[in-house]
């Protein structure tokens, strides 16, 4: 990370977005799904900017990411995230749940979304503590 002096402390280092939720019950635990792949290559270059060898981290680990539903309910709401795109999610649908992507939903028309899985909205993502 780059010395940025005062102006470091004053400003996130953090890569951000906002996109629309929705949840999908077909999605494993802990896993979202970004149809937008500009953003998801620039995710994958934010998350792996200092890696020696983004490919073999990339395999090992998988793009994950903390990802918060509300940043004003900080600690309710956090949740670190295996990230996929369109094509890992249209594997997974087409091998686990034997329906192709395209059957299942216009990716193209709903590239301003993100598919959350249904566990971390419902029961992970409270926002008053009270499980």
């Amino acid at each position: 990370m780059k010395n940025l002096g005062t102006y470091g402390l004053l400003t996130p280092q953090i890569y951000g977005f906002s996109k629309k939720q929705s949840t999908d019950p077909r999605i494993p635990d802990n896993t979202c799904v970004i149809f937008d792949e500009e953003l998801y290559e620039k995710l994958h270059e934010y998350a792996f900017e200092e890696s020696d060898n983004p490919e073999y981290d990339e395999l090992i680990h998988g793009l994950r990411l903390i990802f918060m539903r509300h940043p004003v309910l900080w600690l309710t709401m956090y949740r670190d995230m295996r990230v996929w795109n369109r094509d890992t999610f249209a594997h997974h649908l087409a091998t686990n749940h034997g329906i192709l992507l395209d059957d299942y939903i216009d990716a193209k028309r709903n590239k301003d979304i993100i598919l959350l899985d249904t566990k971390s909205i419902v029961y992970f993502s409270h926002a008053d503590g009270d499980k």
